[in-house]
């Protein structure tokens, strides 16, 4: 008998109530580590330059072996060594170098969102409020490609929010400067997620594959969707004293599992000022 098929609605509900067994759980943590953890491209020339490099480094020993000036086993041996002490030079180069890039980039974007929360409100003028918006999603952009080691285009930034006071209908409001995806359209708020998690409890939410909503997962503007995991952040304001959902910032990837881990959390809490300012000028 054929296992039953789980619809769209159900994957829906469980993904906003964390309803996973523990072989889905153990199933997307070795999928995140496969996609965040192996090389995404496979360069020939820098394989190549490492395997000639390694030659190098083991050259003496093997120089022996060929020369039989030395017995064999002990060559080889001191040969494995020097080339696994090689590799793991280059990989502790890599990481440290990387580790360096990181801290700065992100000390660098978590300050200029600090300049921001001391703009004061008002500051900028309507005319300039979308450009300003514009910017704010531009930093996003830039600390969630920082975060995810993705590279310029990999990630998307949207601003949806609910249009004309409406508790169901959403427009794109506002996306990445660069980012060339429409804007401006009102569509259905039942069909996007974020609409679904801030409809729920306003908190925020990771989409680590969009696949695991099967067929029924649908794009505003695509008819196939070109990203894979998505972030989504809904924004709530304080109008008149009381507390309102405007809508949501939607980060996408091309690649799944890009949010997975603490990374999701390091953008949320590195980047409040810049959610804050957002918030300010909608």
């Amino acid at each position: 008998m054929a296992a039953p098929t789980i619809d769209y609605e159900t994957r829906v509900q469980r993904w906003l109530e964390g309803r996973y067994d523990w072989y889905f759980r153990l199933r997307v943590w070795g999928m995140a580590f496969v996609h965040n953890q192996f090389p995404r491209e496979f360069r020939l020339m820098r394989a190549l330059h490492w395997f000639v490099r390694a030659l190098i480094v083991c050259s003496a020993p093997l120089s022996a072996i060929f020369y039989k000036t030395v017995p064999i086993a002990p060559a080889v041996t001191v040969a494995v060594v020097l080339f696994i002490s090689f590799l793991a030079t280059l990989l502790f180069e890599k990481l440290s170098g990387e580790a360096v890039a990181d801290q700065t980039q992100n000390e660098l974007i978590i300050r200029f969102g600090d300049l921001l929360t001391t703009l004061r409100k008002g500051a900028v003028t309507e005319a300039q409020e979308l450009n300003a918006i514009r910017a704010c999603l531009g930093i996003l952009e830039l600390f969630a490609l920082n975060t995810t080691k993705a590279s310029k285009g990999d990630i998307s930034v949207s601003l949806i929010l609910y249009a004309h006071d409406s508790a169901l209908r959403m427009i794109i409001s506002a996306r990445n400067p660069g980012n060339e995806r429409p804007t401006g359209r009102e569509t259905d708020g039942a069909g996007l997620l974020g609409h679904r998690a801030c409809q729920f409890d306003c908190a925020p939410r990771v989409v680590h594959h969009v696949g695991h909503f099967g067929s029924g997962f649908k794009s505003p503007t695509q008819s196939k969707p070109a990203y894979k995991s998505i972030f989504v952040i809904p924004l709530e304001t304080e109008v008149n004293g009381q507390r309102k959902i405007r809508g949501f910032v939607s980060i996408d990837s091309r690649f799944p599992y890009a949010f997975y881990g603490n990374r999701a959390n390091v953008i949320i809490v590195e980047c409040e000022p810049v959610l804050n300012q957002i918030k300010e000028l909608i």
